[in-house]
């Protein structure tokens, strides 16, 4: 009944993810409950119509709540800091931070030994992440017909440099997030707080 019930809505699941996305910027930008429930709406309203469409998928269901979130979030943070300090060292952080996701780009190397463990691999296939994996991989592969293997994934050029780029992208974003202890103010969550999302 459940599998039936998500594969009925799959398609829509762009949509929810895109009106999340809307109306988490009426949370910041309206005090009034009606109008951030209108631009909620208005969210689901412009995507509702396409949610079949290939670019809504990829972009919207995939990348936002995946790449986009971990890592051009994760930038414009830093840009807005070091804009809001006006730091030298916050603006090299982030031509650093670009440098480091082109040079899994540019840089394709494979040692010549290199092969994955099983468990990598499912963890991969296990979480749900060869899907972004894929979806990635497609956009660099000259002449894909669209179906990617699990070779393509684990052992071809692309699929590496994919990989790398997503675990620096997802290391980065939560050492960064970690590390901001005066803005989230992790020393002063009440202990229960702490023993509870330890234990989850």
């Amino acid at each position: 009944m459940l599998k039936r019930i998500i594969t009925i809505y799959a398609p829509l699941f762009p949509v929810f993810i895109f009106s999340a996305f809307v109306g988490s910027l009426g949370l910041i930008l309206f005090k009034k409950t009606s109008s951030k429930l209108i631009l909620f709406a208005f969210g689901i309203l412009i995507w509702l119509p396409v949610p079949r469409f290939k670019i809504n998928l990829i972009l919207i269901g995939t990348f936002v709540p995946t790449l986009v979130h971990v890592y051009v979030f994760t930038g414009l943070f830093i840009l807005y800091g070091a804009m809001k300090s006006g730091s030298i060292t916050g603006y090299i952080s982030i031509f650093i931070f670009i440098g480091c996701a082109l040079s899994f780009y540019c840089i394709q190397y494979v040692p010549k030994d290199f092969s994955l463990s099983e468990y990598v691999k499912n963890s991969i296939l296990q979480t749900g992440f060869a899907s972004v994996n894929a979806t990635a991989i497609s956009l660099f592969k000259s002449g894909s017909t669209g179906i990617i293997t699990q070779e393509d994934i684990f052992n071809s050029r692309r699929g590496l440099m994919v990989q790398r780029f997503i675990a620096f992208a997802y290391t980065y974003h939560y050492l960064n997030w970690f590390s901001k202890t005066e803005i989230i103010k992790w020393h002063l969550v009440p202990k229960k707080w702490l023993i509870g999302s330890v234990l989850l």
